[in-house]
């Protein structure tokens, strides 16, 4: 069932970044969510001897994406507005409904139906897309969550190119889309809502020309303001303390900066990093949140939600060489 043609014009912001992927993709997982409601339904209906598992299938998929139903609703009602949105989702359910009463199961059927729905719940079987955007708004508040409760990617470098001879080992919660970069000593970055948010993570490994500071020397680098000089020009280092990965010294440092728009308006950004050093290369984590222009506060609350994240995220890098 395509959804596309079923959209009403965007009416206003959504508390997700509401770009055209965006709204795609959170009117295709409502769809998705919504034909899995009728679906299960409509099994309870016809094989009543399957009722505990039913219920035991939906309850598992609500424990791993609670009320995500009436989440993706609320996002797509902020964007159509309410009485678009009212007919978007009675035009879906038309459509789920008629479907479903067209293809009936067979108590077999209806048990393959239930074993996936239980697979979904862990986010087996689910279309990327979709299963991006089902974490998304379960996480919106909380992106630290999503990585502590498993659903997780991982990603390795084998020391060729900008990996300039590291070997590392890193986990990212699954929703963010992974994309190499263009920039140099960016060996790959992050972005959350499946690619189309408003905060990214990228692992960065440059050339320290043969740096291998102790942890004194950290500690002199800090007081003396040496993290000022490592970042560009517009940035304030708000804070910044001595940081450790095992025995690999470090520090780990909040930036803002805001650069004007040719609109006049501001953009505000801040970035957390977590940067150690190893064999004369300077390893970093980089957590980043850019407001809307004009708007001072929301890139503020972006970087307060994911520096929990952040932290886990830099704290769980494992630099493989350290055990040969």
């Amino acid at each position: 069932m395509s959804l596309c043609l079923l959209w009403p014009a965007l009416a206003q912001p959504v508390t997700l970044n509401p770009t055209p992927a965006a709204i795609n993709a959170i009117a295709r997982a409502f769809g998705f969510v919504t034909g899995q409601g009728v679906a299960l339904d409509m099994l309870a209906e016809s094989h009543p001897q399957l009722a505990a598992q039913v219920t035991g299938a939906r309850e598992a998929f609500e424990a791993s994406f609670p009320d995500v139903e009436d989440k993706l609703a609320a996002e797509l009602r902020a964007a159509f507005g309410t009485a678009s949105f009212t007919k978007f989702q009675r035009d879906v359910l038309d459509r789920v409904i008629d479907s479903q009463m067209k293809q009936p199961k067979s108590a077999e059927q209806a048990l393959a139906f239930v074993a996936e729905v239980q697979r979904r719940a862990q986010g087996e079987g689910v279309d990327p897309e979709i299963l991006d955007y089902l974490l998304s708004v379960t996480y919106a508040g909380e992106p630290a969550a999503e990585f502590a409760d498993g659903f997780r990617q991982r990603f390795r470098t084998d020391g060729s190119g900008k990996a300039q001879g590291l070997r590392l080992r890193l986990q990212l919660p699954r929703s963010w889309a992974g994309r190499d970069s263009e920039l140099a000593g960016v060996v790959r970055r992050w972005v959350s809502e499946g690619g189309n948010g408003n905060a990214a993570i990228q692992l960065e490994i440059r050339d320290a020309r043969g740096f291998s500071p102790t942890k004194t020397d950290i500690a002199r680098f800090i007081a003396q303001g040496g993290v000022r000089e490592l970042v560009i020009d517009g940035s304030e280092v708000v804070d910044a303390s001595a940081y450790s990965l095992e025995t690999l010294p470090g520090f780990s440092a909040l930036l803002r900066s805001t650069t004007a728009q040719a609109t006049g308006q501001p953009t505000v950004s801040w970035t957390q990093m977590y940067q150690v050093f190893f064999r004369g290369k300077a390893i970093s984590v980089m957590c980043t949140a850019v407001g809307k222009p004009g708007d001072t506060v929301s890139a503020d609350q972006d970087i307060r939600r994911i520096q929990p994240l952040c932290r886990q995220v830099a704290a769980g890098m494992m630099v493989e060489q350290l055990y040969d």
